[in-house]
């Protein structure tokens, strides 16, 4: 026999049991192996491969005093998570303490929502930004905890939601206060990617005087030139961070070859490129940070290598 149709509205989207158009299906076609169960009363036509799709159909089942955090909560953030999204990593879900964790296949359930802000996000409630930051204290080295500070920071041009986050948060596990308090010293506002706080924290972490992030640099007659990555204006050097995407192609490989002929032959700046390797390969990091070293006039058997 044939199987049912779905009416049009359910093969596009997740859909709870109680959903009208649902009501008029039987049970058994409820069942049917074309239908995933991404949880408890919730049925899906389509494909759920990305955090956000299941953080959308688990929602369709979730109690109104409970929202979405930590890990779950970042990627619907857009935080620059140090994993890639897979479609078997576990929502997180969290509510206040007068409550029992929830308890679902495939669910990660917390307590301490009124320590927490809440805020919608792709239509959902999640908790705020700076306060996820804390919550992957638990779990993130202190590298990551500042990328991904930076990019919290940067977007509200401020540290301030970090700090007051904190500040707030008087209870945390084990380590991860310490750790979230390490890596606040760390977090600046500029940076434009992951990569460009990675390769920030090579140089500084060597010893290198901090460079100006995203800094724009200017001619004679103060027309802008460019806008460096990073930027060590004294001694007139900056740190380009190669990335695939943005200076894929001819004409972005073009205007970046411009640029850097303005920079360093009419305005004398010295440009180093920093590449994927420059950051996570050992031997290629310490090149790079002696080659910066020695651009900035500082002696490379001073830094920490």
């Amino acid at each position: 026999m044939p199987r049912i149709e779905l009416p049009d509205p359910l093969r596009r989207r997740p859909f709870a049991l109680g959903d009208p158009s649902a009501e008029l299906l039987s049970k058994g076609r409820l069942l049917g192996p074309d239908l995933a169960r991404p949880t408890r009363s919730v049925r899906s036509a389509v494909p759920l491969t990305s955090t956000v799709q299941r953080a959308w159909a688990f929602a369709l089942a979730m109690p109104e005093d409970v929202a979405f955090c930590h890990e779950t909560a970042a990627r619907l953030w857009d935080l620059p998570l140090p994993s890639p999204d897979a479609p078997d990593r576990p929502l997180h879900v969290i509510r206040d303490n007068r409550h029992n964790r929830i308890r679902r296949t495939g669910v990660v359930g917390h307590r301490g929502l009124e320590s927490r802000s809440i805020a919608r996000c792709r239509g959902l409630p999640v908790v705020g930004q700076a306060d996820t930051w804390l919550d992957l204290a638990e779990v993130l080295g202190a590298d990551d905890l500042v990328v991904i500070g930076d990019c919290i920071a940067t977007r509200a041009q401020s540290v301030v939601p970090l700090v007051e986050a904190l500040r707030r948060r008087r209870r945390m596990p084990k380590g991860s206060r310490d750790r979230a308090v390490r890596s606040l010293q760390w977090v600046r506002v500029g940076a434009a990617s992951a990569m460009e706080s990675r390769a920030r924290l090579v140089v500084v972490g060597a010893g290198l005087p901090e460079p100006e992030l995203n800094a724009t640099i200017h001619d004679a007659l103060g027309e802008w030139v460019a806008t460096g990555d990073l930027v060590w204006r004294k001694q007139r050097v900056v740190g380009e961070y190669q990335g695939e995407q943005a200076h894929h192609g001819p004409r972005a490989r073009r205007v970046d070859s411009d640029r850097r002929a303005v920079l360093e032959e009419e305005l004398g700046w010295t440009v180093v490129e920093i590449f994927k390797d420059d950051v996570f390969n050992p031997g290629r990091r310490h090149r790079l940070v002696t080659r910066v070293a020695r651009h900035l006039g500082i002696d490379p058997s001073e830094l920490t290598l």
